[in-house]
């Protein structure tokens, strides 16, 4: 299984409970039905959850800090909603500079065809507005590529 949140969900044997309706890559509602059902105490609770955040952020490497060729960047400028294309990698990185979007949902996009694109929200405070709101904050690894850091809006220093 080539997924690290499926992967992290398949070592429960007889857990049931797939992908809830609606429920985006992060699977925090299966997440909270694991718990519940396996009936975790809350230490339990909370080293599952830095178990299962460590699968997100094996996600997030795999999508967004793994780009490496000029058709990578051209695909995620289209699904970030730029509308020019970029001819090599430093325009890309330019452009994506002026972007403001939710990572949980780019790869939500990502993980399910890539098609379309999410939403520029325009500014950092309206993307900070959308992802407190929708509860969409996406757990990024240590090590970020300059694509990833390129995306990644600092909230708390406004």
């Amino acid at each position: 299984m080539g997924d690290p949140v499926e992967r992290y969900f398949s070592e429960f044997p007889g857990y049931a409970g797939g992908p809830r309706p609606g429920e985006d890559w992060r699977r925090l509602g299966s997440f909270n039905q694991l718990a519940d059902e396996k009936h975790w105490s809350r230490p339990v609770r909370e080293q599952e959850f830095l178990r299962l955040k460590d699968a997100q952020i094996e996600v997030v490497e795999i999508e967004i800090n793994s780009l490496s060729t000029i058709n990578d960047y051209q695909a995620l400028c289209r699904q970030v909603g730029i509308p020019e294309v970029p001819e090599s990698a430093r325009q890309a990185y330019t452009l994506l500079s002026g972007v403001f979007v939710n990572l949980v949902d780019l790869i939500q996009l990502r993980k399910t065809g890539g098609q379309g694109s999410v939403t520029n929200y325009g500014s950092s405070g309206a993307l900070k507005d959308y992802s407190e709101t929708e509860r969409k904050v996406c757990p990024v690894p240590q090590k970020r590529s300059k694509v990833l850091r390129k995306l990644l809006r600092e909230f708390d220093q406004e």
